[in-house]
C-alpha cells in the first residue's frame, strides 16, 4: 500500500512539473487611456475676478503629474453676442477675467475656450438664475463617530464634539437648485512668548485660506413648496477651534532656558463667526455637483450611489466623440452671517450679525466684537 501510494505522488508530481514547463507569460491586450482635458470654471453676479481651471489629465501609462492647459484662447459668451476675455495671468492652466466683471441675471453664458493647435472646446449656455435669500442657520449639538485604525489596537471608535448646522430657504420662484460653502472665523488668545501677556484676536481656518469650499447640496423640488427647510451643511467640531503654535524660536531666559515651552502657547476657541454662501444652480449643473458630492462622499458601502464617470457640459467642437471632462457654470450668490456659540448645556446660541470681517492673510481683527460671550 506504501508503494502505491509513492508511484501515485510521483505520477502527480510529474504532471505538475511538465505543466510548469509549459507556462507561458500571458499578457492581456488593454485598451489605454489616453489624456483628456478638464475645465473648471465659473461666472457669478457678483463683481469681481473670475476664473476658469485647464488641466490635461495623465495617460494611463504615462508618468508624471496632470499637465496644465496653457496657451488656450479662453471667452466667456453671451447668447446675444457679447464676449468676456480671460487671460492666462500668473498660473500657468489658469485665465482669469477683469477684476469687476460680473454676469447679468437671466442672461446665458458659455465657455468658448481654444488651444493652440485651433480645437475648440465649447460648454453648453447656462442661465444665470436668482438665487433666493437665505431665511435662516440653525444648529444643533452633535457627536461625530467614526472608526480609526490604531497599530497593535485595531479600529477603535473616535468621537468629536461640535455642531452641526443647517439651512432653510423659500425657494418658490426662484431656481430650486443650490449649492453651498462657507467661511469661518475663531476668537482666539494668543499668548507671546517675548511678552507675559494675552492679546485678543480672531483667526480664520484654515490658516489663510478661509473657505471652506463646496460642501453641501439642495434641491427644493424635494420640500414641500419648494421651501428648503433644516437642509444640513456640514458639521463644525470642537476640536477646530483649537491648534497649538509652534515657534520657529522662542526666548530663553540668561541661562539659555526657554521662558515658555510650547505647549504653553495655545489658540483658544469661544464660538465663531459663520457665513453660509448660497450658489444658485440650473438642472444640469445640480445633477453634475451631485455626482460630484456623492463621489467624494462616498465610504465604500455596497450601495453607494457613485457615479462610474462624470463628465460635465463641454465637447470638443470639431470630434463630439473625444472626451472632455468638468463643467462651466454660472451662479448668482446669497449669503447670510451668524454668529454661534456652544454652550456648557449643549445647547446652540444663534446670533445675527450685520457684517462678516473681509481678512488678509488669517488675522480678521484684534478688537473685541461686542456680541462675543467668553
Amino acid at each position: 500500500m506504501k508503494q502505491f501510494h509513492l508511484y501515485k505522488w510521483l505520477y502527480l508530481l510529474s504532471i505538475l512539473f511538465g505543466m510548469l514547463a509549459c507556462e507561458k507569460v500571458y499578457i492581456p491586450n488593454l485598451d489605454t487611456q489616453e489624456s483628456i482635458l478638464a475645465f473648471e470654471g465659473l461666472l457669478t453676479d457678483q463683481p469681481g475676478v473670475h476664473y476658469v481651471n485647464i488641466t490635461k489629465s495623465v495617460g494611463y501609462n504615462d508618468d508624471g503629474n496632470n499637465e496644465k492647459g496653457t496657451g488656450f484662447q479662453v471667452v466667456i459668451e453671451d447668447s446675444n453676442g457679447s464676449k468676456i476675455l480671460l487671460t492666462e495671468n500668473g498660473a500657468k492652466g489658469r485665465y482669469v477675467t477683469g477684476d469687476q466683471v460680473k454676469g447679468q441675471l437671466y442672461h446665458s453664458y458659455r465657455l468658448v475656450a481654444t488651444d493652440p493647435d485651433g480645437i475648440s472646446y465649447v460648454s453648453s449656455f447656462e442661465t444665470l438664475m436668482p438665487s433666493a435669500e437665505i431665511e435662516s442657520i440653525s444648529g444643533e449639538y452633535h457627536i461625530n463617530s467614526w472608526l480609526e485604525k490604531i497599530d497593535g489596537v485595531g479600529y477603535q471608535e473616535q468621537t468629536q464634539e461640535g455642531v452641526r448646522f443647517f439651512n432653510s430657504t423659500a425657494s418658490e420662484g426662484f431656481t430650486p437648485y443650490y449649492r453651498y460653502e462657507y467661511e469661518v472665523v475663531y476668537l482666539s488668545t494668543q499668548i507671546y512668548p517675548t511678552q507675559p501677556f494675552a492679546t485678543i484676536c480672531y483667526i480664520a481656518r484654515p490658516g489663510n485660506s478661509y473657505s471652506k469650499g463646496f460642501v453641501a447640496l439642495a434641491n427644493g423640488n424635494l420640500f414641500v413648496n419648494k421651501a428648503i427647510s433644516h437642509n444640513p451643511v456640514d458639521f463644525i467640531s470642537k476640536v477646530q477651534s483649537e491648534v497649538k503654535i509652534v515657534l520657529d524660536s522662542i526666548e530663553l531666559d540668561s541661562v539659555g532656558q526657554p521662558i515658555y515651552k510650547y505647549e504653553d502657547i495655545k489658540f483658544y476657541g469661544f464660538g465663531y463667526l459663520l457665513r453660509l454662501k448660497q450658489y444658485s444652480l440650473s438642472e444640469p449643473g445640480f445633477q453634475f455637483w451631485d455626482a460630484i458630492y456623492k463621489q467624494v462622499n462616498a465610504t465604500g458601502q455596497l450601495f453607494d450611489p457613485v457615479e462610474s464617470q462624470i463628465i460635465g457640459n463641454l465637447v470638443c467642437a470639431s470630434d463630439s466623440a473625444q472626451k472632455v471632462f468638468g463643467y462651466f457654470g454660472v451662479s448668482a450668490i446669497t449669503a447670510k452671517s451668524n454668529y454661534i456659540y456652544l454652550k456648557q448645556n449643549k445647547e446652540v446660541l444663534i446670533k445675527p450679525i450685520i457684517y462678516f470681517p473681509e481678512l488678509e492673510g488669517n488675522i480678521a481683527a484684534f478688537t473685541p466684537f461686542d456680541f462675543w460671550i467668553y
